[in-house]
């Protein structure tokens, strides 16, 4: 009786992105740092006496996070723009998008989907948890647990963004007609 080993594949080796690659993935850090930036304002200016300011960035989240101050994490007394488990989201795309975009560009790999399913498995857990009547984490716990979740999702969304802005445009257009008309055998 013969069995076949069942493995997954956490990462898998591609050739490595050319031309901006890595300037895509350097806008896309800074534009992720940014986001983890206005996460952290609103509880600074509201201590600074600045409390619209901090009023329009927490309404910028609104769309995307429930924001109950009870499930979030305080800086200076305040909860943050987001939830502690959205903060954790937020904070693991700045390392997955600078660190796994880094990995893509420099050594050629890619996050692959069974690596997505390790790195939701603690988030994953404490929301069962929670819907079945366990104690949930607390906010820090929630916030440790959404980075890994954050990290390989915002890999997977560097690699779109390499693979969007590596390619020139035109080129794949007119390769993809001409394989059209070949099938179809229209012109």
């Amino acid at each position: 009786m013969s069995y076949r080993r069942f493995s997954f594949q956490w990462v898998a080796r591609v050739a490595p992105p050319g031309g901006r690659a890595s300037w895509v993935i350097a806008a896309a850090t800074l534009c992720a740092g940014f986001l983890g930036i206005l996460i952290l304002l609103p509880p600074w200016l509201e201590g600074l006496g600045h409390p619209d300011s901090s009023a329009w960035i927490r309404s910028c989240f609104s769309g995307v996070c429930h924001q109950r101050p009870e499930r979030s994490l305080d800086l200076r007394g305040l909860p943050l723009a987001v939830c502690a488990r959205c903060a954790g989201l937020y904070f693991g795309a700045i390392v997955g998008v600078g660190l796994g975009g880094t990995l893509l560009v420099r050594r050629g790999l890619t996050a692959r989907p069974a690596l997505l399913l390790l790195a939701v498995a603690p988030t994953s857990a404490d929301v069962i948890a929670n819907l079945v009547g366990l104690p949930v984490l607390p906010a820090f716990g929630r916030t440790l647990s959404a980075i890994p979740a954050g990290a390989v999702l915002a890999w997977f969304f560097a690699e779109a963004l390499t693979d969007l802005f590596s390619r020139r445009p035109a080129a794949a257009f007119v390769d993809r007609s001409r394989a059209t008309s070949r099938v179809t055998g229209g012109g």
